[in-house]
């Protein structure tokens, strides 16, 4: 009789256990599952961030080229690539494409703005569309081709 009590007593121990820890546990795993999402949104936010910062910083350069200050437009340009090669460092492989469009306008940018070009401003807005594109942000309109007069 006393093993059989005792065997009962360890039983409802062992009930009591586990539907205290059962509950726990799944809510333990549920708020896990729900901490490693806001994670990820965490990390996709941050790297949208970085890349609205590389546009603000693009616009700063492009507006500092139609002021036609190609001094300080070197100084820009020359930090705002430095800032997308790290980036697209940090980019996971499907992100860089749009960084990698930009960088490979570097030498062609550095050269106008050397040279004082005015069409280095197209250079650097179609940059800013790429950049806009990755974001999804709608890309800038094409302007209507110039009419013939006659």
């Amino acid at each position: 009789m006393k093993k059989i009590l005792t065997l009962l007593v360890l039983a409802a121990i062992g009930g009591a256990y586990v539907a205290g820890y059962w509950p726990e546990h799944e809510h333990r795993a549920a708020i896990q599952t729900q901490i490693e999402a806001s994670a990820a949104r965490l990390a996709s936010a941050e790297a949208q961030l970085r890349l609205c910062q590389l546009e603000g910083r693009l616009l700063a350069l492009i507006e500092t080229v139609e002021d036609k200050n190609y001094g300080s437009a070197q100084t820009l340009a020359s930090a705002f690539f430095d800032a997308v090669r790290a980036e697209s460092a940090r980019q996971p492989a499907a992100g860089t494409a749009a960084l990698t469009v930009v960088l490979a306008e570097r030498d062609r940018v550095t050269a106008g703005l050397a040279q004082a070009d005015p069409d280095t401003e197209q250079l650097l807005r179609t940059a800013l569309d790429a950049l806009r594109g990755s974001l999804g942000q709608p890309r800038r309109p094409t302007p209507p081709a110039p009419s013939d007069p006659s």
